[in-house]
């Protein structure tokens, strides 16, 4: 398991998987425990390429806080302190590999959620049902932090605000994305006509 490959905002995440398996008396750290730790770091990328693949960041919490609760606990006579799985380690492992191919020096809070969406276990699991899987948090991922790379240990990408915040329907429409306008030709038209105007050009929808 690769620690020293990971920056510094995704050491904190797997330092409070620890703390979130222990306090559920799990016998080991899963990935459900480092989803739970991302989830509740409040990094606005996070929360931004979640949405951006059509999911619910708080609907996706409480399931992951209700799988949590739900699973088996380990008895006051149990194995103490929580270790981190099998499962765990490679997602971690994966997480680098996937920094790695993306071009950037160290693995970060969004390497370790691409990761986890193509996990085996109840982490993977929870994602997949709200269409997070590894191959839309990249694409979303890409998109929103265009050319930028993470090249130090405390480095991290603020996303573009405006890829955050807004759609480009241009892109969408390129890709076919966008329902077909149907039945409002004359309306295109004008709209078109009055955009290219060199004055007065912000038509009415």
């Amino acid at each position: 398991m690769r620690l020293d490959k990971l920056a510094i905002t995704a050491q904190e995440a797997f330092q409070a998987a620890m703390g979130i398996a222990n306090d559920a008396s799990a016998a080991q750290i899963e990935g459900i425990h480092l989803l739970k730790a991302l989830l509740d770091s409040g990094e606005n990328n996070l929360s931004a390429i979640i949405k951006r693949v059509g999911a619910d960041p708080t609907q996706l919490k409480r399931n992951v806080d209700a799988a949590i609760e739900n699973a088996p606990k380990v008895t006051s006579g149990g194995l103490g302190m929580a270790i981190p799985s099998q499962g765990l380690m490679k997602t971690i492992d994966n997480a680098v590999k996937i920094a790695e191919k993306m071009g950037d020096s160290y693995a970060t809070s969004e390497h370790l959620l691409i990761a986890l969406a193509e996990d085996g276990g109840e982490a993977g699991k929870q994602l997949n049902a709200l269409g997070v899987t590894r191959k839309t948090v990249e694409e979303a991922y890409e998109d929103l932090r265009g050319d930028a790379r993470v090249t130090d240990q405390q480095g991290s990408i603020e996303l573009d605000a405006l890829n955050q915040y807004g759609q480009n329907l241009t892109q969408q429409a390129r890709e076919g994305k966008l329902d077909p306008v149907i039945g409002r030709s004359e309306e295109i038209r004008r709209t078109i006509q009055v955009l290219s105007r060199r004055t007065k050009n912000n038509p009415v929808l």
